[in-house]
């Protein structure tokens, strides 16, 4: 399943890089250029870094998808050059008094980054539609829903167990612990009823006079009986003789061709035949069809005939009508008394995707989950690289690291030229795509030749809605023969981001020494304290590396041993569905999201992070807190996600689209009266009406792997709650732990694991997740009490002008019947003028 169309929020992913990566941002501290302003500027300094490195370490939201989505990652790009400040003197002060740093900016909420990710790879380009997400999800129980949809008619009760699925109404937010009690098809009912169709009165006088003109009489046209047809009688008579003999030239054509069909067997014989026959008989037939079209057109065309009747037919509020018929049609009554009506999804296999039965894998081990993490720390040390340039600029004498500098410079500009130029001609995608593949072909099991390199390139295409064989912009290449030669190229992608990272490595140790024999212990620290991130990155990259290539090969040595566990686990990809990745610093997780969410949800704390824990559960609370507190916890998040689309055949939205021509009977509107916003104060607007909205897809969710981990250790305390939550069916983060199925015995969903440095929380079935909704067209209406309006008429004054001409019809029929009553009573009293005189 593909979804509809994808871009990814994100900097580095989506934007070329700048070529100047020594830039200096615009809002980072000028340095001064008096001498006596020396502890300020070491604060800015170390205010500055800090703020880098904190905006670093906490963008890591990443999203991969399995079919046609987009690897969304964040990144801190290339800061603007500082002004010179070759001519500024700075010394460090024996007893600098610096001020304090300003606090550092809280991380990205990790709601936010979620419901991001979500909307990224799911999301399509329709404005009018919104992801909301639930919480906890809805499990999903596979054999509620199965059915032989390739054999047999759906069962009455799969149909309606669909239908419950479908037909839940929400208060409009985008994230919502609950629904709001209402459904969908009582509430489009109530809209219907709640609207009457605003007639026209110009056209209603237009409509009046065509009857009358039908309903004249003809001259000299006269039934059987000897009564005078009117304009209408008329040409419905001419037009059925006309039919009439177009049909008898029809049968007569039928009956030819079937004895000439038994008389010639050949194709040629009887084509001669039949043309022989067409050439001599059918001119006769013909002429009396045009002739019988010839008495049509002496009264009135079809064109024009049509015409009228299309202005007769034409006006607005029958729809509603239509729609309620439908509705009526389509509604089973079910045993509880409510009404169900039939809802197709899409794909009609749906509960295919919920399938269970398969073991419970670390989804983040996957290779697919290692690959885009791998992806994402190689854009965080190119963002730490580049915020060594930026130091540089606040060194006063450069003589020393200038070559250091000048070599940063070109590996960054070099490195940035080969991405835009890709870019360039494929799209912002070919970014990502290069980003991903280049991190994984500095494996050996990824070389230049390797199959798993051609199939990291092929999924990436997929991810990135690239294809692989297009000619780009400018360009005489495929697409992947342009990632294949800037891999294996000799001054490739590869080369280039390692002499990046080579050239980085010297001017960190350039800069290092050079600050210290300059006196400048304040930029001394903080070259140190990014040239530790850096190395802890480092770390990270090659652990990371071992652990890809120690995946490729189980995962080949399984498929070729013909390993059906292995194959059915969350390490290859399910059908239909997108992967997403998401790692975040862990107190994210305690930063107040700004979605918009319903009473029931909490997006931060405690509550948030153990789906809904009771305010009660003091332990669990505290050691969450001091666990997100810590500056070295982290949350990763890995899931496979798909989405599911609503038919409802009787449902006609399009209806309320028409508004703008309708009366309606309540005060409150139907929908707010415009297109609104996306936020709070358009989901405001949204609460206050009838029928704000309907879901149009819900979201499905499963191989669902949540770890909570810190790079020293996890307390006893929080691994214990996460546990002994898991363990009694409680939830995490957006997800569900209650286990609904009958076929289980476990009253759990969930399975919570944990060392001495993390926790691993899997969820072993399929869960609803939130649903995409889709705003009502906007109500136009106007109420009825007192309205006014001299264009528009009511439906009592149609029926009096309606009445009124049929009145004065019949007054004028009467008065032509008692004329010919005279007429013949007279012609019966005169003389005949034949017989004869006394």
């Amino acid at each position: 399943m593909t979804k509809e169309s994808v871009s990814s929020p994100t900097d580095h992913a989506d934007t070329a890089p700048k070529a100047n990566a020594s830039s200096h941002p615009e809002n980072s501290p000028q340095i001064s250029t008096q001498t006596n302003s020396i502890g300020k500027t070491a604060a800015q300094i170390m205010a500055a870094t800090a703020s880098a490195l904190h905006q670093v370490a906490n963008s890591a939201s990443v999203s991969e998808s399995s079919s046609s989505s987009t690897t969304s990652t964040s990144a801190v790009a290339a800061n603007k050059s500082a002004p010179s400040s070759s001519n500024t003197m700075l010394r460090d002060d024996p007893s600098p008094s610096p001020t304090p740093p300003a606090p550092l900016p809280k991380p990205k909420p990790f709601a936010d980054q979620f419901y991001e990710a979500v909307n990224d790879v799911l999301g399509g380009t329709n404005d009018q539609q919104f992801l909301m997400l639930t919480m906890p999800g809805q499990i999903l129980d596979p054999f509620t829903y199965q059915w032989d949809y390739q054999q047999g008619v759906k069962p009455t009760r799969v149909s309606m167990q669909e239908f419950l699925l479908s037909e839940k109404l929400f208060d409009p937010c985008t994230m919502t612990g609950a629904d709001n009690g209402f459904t969908l098809a009582h509430q489009y009912r109530s809209a219907l009823d709640n609207l009457t169709p605003r007639l026209d009165a110009k056209l209603a006088e237009d409509k009046n006079e065509l009857r009358l003109f039908l309903l004249t009489k003809y001259p000299d046209r006269f039934d059987a009986y000897g009564n005078q047809l009117n304009v209408a009688q008329v040409y419905t008579s001419l037009m059925d003789a006309y039919v009439a003999e177009q049909h008898k030239f029809a049968i007569e054509l039928d009956n030819v061709k079937k004895n000439l069909h038994s008389t010639y067997h050949k194709d040629q014989d009887y084509e001669n035949a039949y043309l022989d026959w067409y050439f001599t008989n059918a001119d006769s037939y013909l002429n009396v069809i045009n002739a019988k079209y010839s008495a049509i057109l002496q009264v009135f065309t079809p064109n024009d005939m049509s015409i009228l009747e299309g202005i007769l037919d034409s006006g607005t509020g029958a729809e509603l009508e239509q729609a309620r018929r439908v509705l009526n049609n389509f509604g089973k009554t079910s045993p509880n008394g409510s009404t169900i009506y039939p809802v197709q999804f899409v794909p009609d296999n749906w509960f295919e995707l919920l399938t269970e039965g398969q073991k419970i894998e670390d989804a983040l081990e996957s290779v697919e989950a290692l690959s885009t993490r791998l992806s994402l720390l190689e854009t965080r040390r190119n963002s730490l690289n580049a915020q060594l340039l930026t130091l540089s600029s606040y060194l006063p004498d450069k003589t020393e690291v200038q070559t250091a500098i000048d070599n940063a410079k070109q590996a960054q500009t070099a490195l940035d030229s080969a991405r835009n130029d890709l870019m360039a001609g494929y799209g912002s995608g070919a970014g990502r795509v290069i980003d991903a593949v280049a991190s994984l072909a500095q494996s050996q099991l990824f070389g230049p030749k390797s199959p798993q390199l051609d199939e990291e390139i092929a999924r990436q295409c997929q991810y990135n809605n690239i294809d692989p064989n297009s000619t780009g912009t400018g360009k005489t290449t495929t697409f992947i023969d342009a990632i294949k030669a800037l891999i294996s190229a000799d001054d490739g992608i590869i080369q280039k981001q390692t002499a990046l990272v080579n050239s980085a490595a010297e001017l960190s140790k350039a800069l290092a020494d050079a600050s210290s024999k300059q006196n400048i212990s304040s930029l001394s620290t903080a070259i140190n304290s990014l040239q530790g991130q850096i190395d802890g990155l480092d770390q990270e990259i090659q652990t990371l590396r071992v652990k890809i290539d120690q995946a490729v090969l189980a995962r080949s040595q399984s498929i070729a041993s013909g390993d059906k566990d292995a194959l059915a686990s969350t390490d290859t990809l399910p059908d239909g569905f997108t992967q997403i990745v998401i790692e975040s610093a862990a107190s994210a997780m305690t930063t107040q999201s700004k979605m918009v969410n319903s009473a029931t949800a909490h997006s931060y704390g405690s509550h948030f992070f153990f789906c809904g824990l009771s305010s009660s559960s003091s332990q669990a609370d505290s050691s969450f807190q001091s666990f997100s507190a810590s500056t070295e916890s982290k949350v990763q998040i890995a899931l496979n996600v798909a989405k599911v689309s609503f038919i409802r055949e009787w449902f006609n939205p399009g209806v309320f689209a028409l508004t703008k021509d309708m009366y309606r009977f309540s005060k409150s509107r139907i929908s707010p009266n415009k297109v609104v916003t996306h936020d709070a104060a358009g989901f405001k607007e949204m609460q206050d009406c009838i029928f704000p909205c309907y879901p149009v897809a819900m979201v499905i969710a499963r191989d669902i792997t949540i770890r909570v981990l810190n790079s020293s250790s996890i307390s006893s305390d929080f691994a214990h709650s996460c546990e002994q939550h898991s363990a009694v069916g409680g939830g995490f983060l957006f997800f569900g732990g209650s286990s609904s199925s009958s076929h289980t015995d476990s009253q759990s969903n969930s399975k919570a694991v944990s060392d001495s440095k993390s926790v691993t929380i899997h969820f072993n079935a399929p869960q609803i997740i939130g649903y995409y909704l889709e705003q009502v067209r906007p109500d136009l209406s106007t109420p009825i009490t007192g309205a006014s309006d001299p264009e528009n008429t009511n439906i009592k004054d149609f029926v009096k002008a309606y009445k009124n001409m049929l009145a004065a019809m019949n007054d004028q029929h009467q008065i032509q019947q008692q004329v010919r009553d005279l007429q013949q009573k007279h012609s019966l009293h005169m003389p005949d003028a034949t017989s004869p005189t006394e």
